[in-house]
C-alpha cells in the first residue's frame, strides 16, 4: 500500500522525469504518451520492485523523492536544451526494523544484495519481453515506437544501476556475491551492445 507522501513524490518523480526525457519537445503529444509510459514502467516498477523486495524480507520501506536532485537533472536538461540528461529522482529508503532484544536491525549484505538485484532484474525483465515482443510480431507504429523506448531505457536503466559505485544498486550486489553482479551486468551489457 502506498502512504500519501510517497505516492505524492512517486507522481511528481514521474512528471518531471516525463518531462526531462521529452525535453525540448515539449508540444509532441506523442512524445509525452511515449515518454510517460517509459518512465512509468522503467523508474516506477524499479523502484517498486526495491520496495517490494525490502518488504518481503520484512523490511519498511518507502520511496523518497530526491528534491534537490530532481531539480539539477531538470536546470541541466534545459540549460544543454535535452542533449545531456542525468536524472537523480531519488530512492527507496530502507528502515531498520526492531529487533527481539529492542535493537534496530538493518539488511545484512546477502539482503541489501537481494533487495538491490530487484530493480535491475525487474528492467530487464521488461527489456527482454519487449525483445521478444518485437522480433515475433508486426505492431503499429506507435506500439512500435513504444516498445523500443522501454527497451532501450529498460536497458540502460538496468546497465547504470548495475556499475559498482556509490549509492548504485551494483556496489550493493557485488558486496553480496561477485558471481550474480557479473552475471547481471553481462547481461545487461550484452543487451547494451545489441541494442
Amino acid at each position: 500500500m502506498l502512504l500519501r507522501e510517497e505516492l505524492r513524490d512517486i507522481l511528481i518523480s514521474i512528471l518531471l522525469i516525463t518531462l526531462i526525457f521529452i525535453w525540448p519537445n515539449v508540444l509532441s503529444l506523442e512524445g509525452w504518451l511515449i515518454s510517460f509510459l517509459v518512465v512509468v514502467v522503467a523508474f516506477f516498477f524499479h523502484e517498486l520492485a526495491h520496495r517490494a523486495m525490502a518488504r518481503n524480507l520484512g523490511f519498511v520501506a518507502f520511496y523518497r523523492m530526491f528534491p534537490q536532485g530532481l531539480l539539477l537533472s531538470l536546470l541541466l536538461t534545459i540549460l544543454s536544451w535535452g542533449h545531456f540528461k542525468f536524472i537523480m529522482p531519488g530512492a527507496v529508503i530502507i528502515y531498520p526494523i526492531i529487533g527481539l532484544w529492542g535493537g534496530r536491525v538493518y539488511p545484512s549484505r546477502r539482503e541489501a544484495g537481494l533487495i538491490s538485484l530487484a530493480g535491475p532484474t525487474t528492467n530487464l525483465g521488461v527489456a527482454l519481453i519487449c525483445l521478444a515482443l518485437l522480433n515475433l510480431f508486426a505492431f503499429p507504429h506507435l506500439l512500435t515506437k513504444i516498445l523500443l523506448g522501454l527497451l532501450s531505457v529498460n536497458v540502460w536503466l538496468a546497465f547504470f544501476n548495475l556499475i559498482p559505485f556509490g549509492m548504485l544498486d551494483g556496489q550493493k550486489i557485488l558486496r553480496w556475491d561477485l558471481r550474480i553482479w557479473l552475471a547481471a551486468i553481462c547481461i545487461a551489457g550484452f543487451l547494451l551492445f545489441w541494442i
